[in-house]
């Protein structure tokens, strides 16, 4: 990766560290590793938690025959319903970590039917799969393979 856009990590102690940038003043960002977390304080306003990724090897597995492009729909239909253009996904392993590449979202399998997303704003919010059709429903959304 280009120097450009690496942080740096200053530790403050054994556990704490301040990002800095060389450039470009990151603010007032700390990182902290708290057990088998890491927890970002930003401005000392916002504190996302983000556990360590370790999912069952066995349903990583068996997700991975899941992998490939989704189109992703509004769930709930409209008149509008019918001429709309639908967003293209792809769930993906990437360094052993299942994910969506719409939002990044980060996805911990915890069921043959089931995936929580890990870290950001919808953090243990879980994703449906429907083995019938292969549908895949998060709140208002439905991501259907292709």
């Amino acid at each position: 990766m280009d120097d450009g856009y690496k942080i740096s990590l200053n530790p403050i102690n054994e556990t704490t560290f301040v990002a800095t940038h060389w450039l470009v003043n990151a603010g007032n960002i700390k990182v902290k590793f708290f057990d088998d977390y890491l927890i970002l304080s930003i401005e000392g306003v916002h504190n996302p938690i983000c556990p360590i990724y370790q999912p069952d090897q066995e349903l990583l597995s068996y997700w991975s025959s899941f992998l490939g492009n989704y189109e992703a729909w509004q769930r709930h239909y409209s008149i509008h319903t019918g001429e709309e253009i639908p967003d293209y996904v792809q769930l993906q392993i990437e360094g052993s970590v299942l994910r969506f590449s719409w939002n990044n979202f980060i996805l911990q399998p915890i069921s043959q039917t089931e995936l929580i997303i890990l870290g950001g704003p919808f953090d243990g919010e879980l994703m449906y799969r429907v083995p019938e059709s292969g549908f895949i429903y998060w709140q208002n959304r439905v991501f259907k393979p292709i």
